[in-house]
């Protein structure tokens, strides 16, 4: 019998944990080797005396519920606190207490009485590690932060696990990340992923395919207004190579866009004016080749449409002697930048028939006031000066 508690002497006292046990006074009964060590303490000098000693003064009164829980409640107890080593050190520790019934002499009578027996864990390490990864993750959100696009880490879920700045302005959430919002929510106002035509969802594209994409979506934001964003999601890999999150930037380009449609507008516009006029109205760069024409110009020259002209020179379509000569006159234009006005030309049309034309030409310079090209109109005079 003797031989058994020794080993379990051996093994309470040389446990790597500390372990303390605690009357329902909080004074310390027992306590370990390990326990003693790690509040530098003597056992003598902590066996007898209140464990609140050694509670961080702020701490007291989480040790005292706890101890109140474990007694009273006879039930399992966990508490993070603060203790204090007889050397002043503050030790971040963990608590885990469980009542234990026994029996302590009272005025030399054995009576019976309920401990509480206590493990305790040094979080020191841990808690290291926590402010490390705090600081990571602070750093973190503020290089994002910084970053003026709307940028979100989104699981496979679809929830948000990390917005920036930009992100939560828009979507005029303030706790995307701690309400695990889905990002469809945030973005689209709804509530179901991307599924139609035209919007393909960047998660799941991303996720099937692992590879960076750029697509553009509509957005709303935080008053309901329709923003057009071009999204571009790259994958977070694993270390078994699978996709666990996508990074998720969000380019405002609404103003682009605006731009782009009131820019497709005008030249709707123009090209159903010059379409419906009877003149000949072409561009050509430096070579000759025909960069833009009207209907009128498609006609003449004898093909469908006039996208069948881009890229063709007069060379195509004319008799060798009076291509040069129209590429002569050209040159000339181009040379001198100086335009020519009311030019009467022979021209024939489609049919070989001889027309009487009045030409000007004058030429197109780029954005530095260097000619790049002409821009030419003819008018057929054949009709007006039979008449």
């Amino acid at each position: 019998m003797e031989a058994y508690r020794d080993r379990y002497v051996d093994l309470y006292d040389f446990a790597p944990l500390g372990y303390v046990t605690l009357d329902e006074d909080g004074y310390v009964q027992e306590i370990n080797l390990a326990g003693a060590r790690l509040l530098a303490a003597a056992r003598e000098a902590v066996t007898g005396y209140p464990f609140s000693d050694y509670v961080a003064k702020e701490d007291v009164p989480a040790f005292l519920n706890l101890l109140r829980k474990c007694l009273d409640d006879r039930r399992e107890v966990t508490a993070e606190l603060r203790l204090v080593a007889q050397d002043g050190r503050l030790i971040p520790a963990q608590l885990h207490s469980i009542p234990m019934q026994g029996s302590m002499a009272v005025k030399g009578f054995q009576e019976d009485a309920t401990f509480c027996k206590t493990a305790i864990t040094d979080m020191t390490q841990r808690k290291a590690m926590e402010e490390t990864i705090r600081r990571s993750h602070a750093f973190l959100q503020t290089v994002i932060d910084a970053i003026p696009d709307s940028v979100l880490v989104i699981g496979r879920d679809y929830r948000i696990v990390l917005a920036n700045r930009s992100a939560r302005e828009l979507s005029g959430e303030s706790d995307i990340v701690s309400r695990c919002l889905p990002c469809y929510q945030i973005s689209h106002r709804r509530d179901f992923p991307c599924v139609e035509e035209g919007h393909p969802c960047p998660l799941r594209q991303t996720i099937e395919n692992k590879v960076p994409m750029t697509v553009t979506h509509t957005h709303y934001d935080a008053q309901g207004r329709e923003v057009f964003v071009e999204v571009m999601a790259a994958p977070v890999f694993d270390e078994a190579g699978e996709v666990t999150h996508i990074i998720e930037a969000c380019r405002d380009v609404t103003d682009r866009r605006r731009a782009e449609e009131a820019l497709a507008r005008d030249r709707n516009l123009l090209r159903t004016i010059i379409d419906d006029l009877p003149d000949c109205i072409y561009v050509k760069d430096r070579q000759g080749r025909f960069l833009a024409a009207n209907l009128a110009t498609a006609r003449i020259m004898g093909v469908a449409t006039p996208d069948d002209l881009l890229g063709k020179s007069d060379a195509d379509f004319y008799p060798p002697d009076l291509a040069a000569q129209y590429r002569a006159d050209e040159e000339d234009l181009l040379s001198s930048g100086q335009p020519v006005i009311n030019r009467d030309e022979p021209r024939r049309d489609a049919n070989g028939a001889l027309q009487d034309v009045v030409t000007t030409k004058v030429p197109l310079k780029d954005d530095q006031g260097r000619v790049v090209g002409l821009v030419g109109i003819s008018r057929d005079l054949t009709r007006r000066v039979g008449h």
